[in-house]
């Protein structure tokens, strides 16, 4: 698998338009103003708790987590166990096609993975190769 198209983004770096939060809220305006599209989230499902949630402040706080790579953790670290096979989360995004603005329908998908996972991993337990 060639990995020419991935990048290191840090999530939270100071300023703007420089980190995988600026990225996505940008990508997420810009896809609003589109119209059309439809937002598919794979991911686990949480909730509902009956308690308010503490991030979005709706209550019951509910919602979808682990839409990211799940597996590739470090044998050694906290997230060891999260390691699996056939579990990844995704953002797919559909864009239909749209004759009057001249626009072929298409399709994008946001794979994200934190900088400590690899993406080389065993296809039964989902580990990284190599032993780390």
């Amino acid at each position: 698998m060639s990995t020419d198209n991935f990048q290191d983004i840090d999530f939270d770096t100071p300023g703007l338009g420089n980190d995988i939060n600026d990225y996505l809220t940008e990508y997420f305006f810009k896809l609003s103003a589109y119209g059309k599209s439809r937002i598919y989230v794979i991911g686990q499902v949480w909730g509902p708790d009956t308690l308010q949630d503490d991030y979005f402040g709706y209550l019951p706080g509910a919602g979808i987590h682990n839409i990211h790579m799940n597996q590739g953790n470090p044998k050694d670290s906290e997230f060891a166990k999260d390691n699996g096979v056939f579990q990844d989360g995704a953002i797919i995004v559909e864009y239909p096609k749209d004759e009057k603005a001249g626009q072929a329908e298409r399709w994008e998908c946001i794979l994200i993975r934190f900088k400590s996972q690899s993406i080389n991993t065993d296809d039964q337990t989902g580990h990284p190769y190599g032993g780390a």
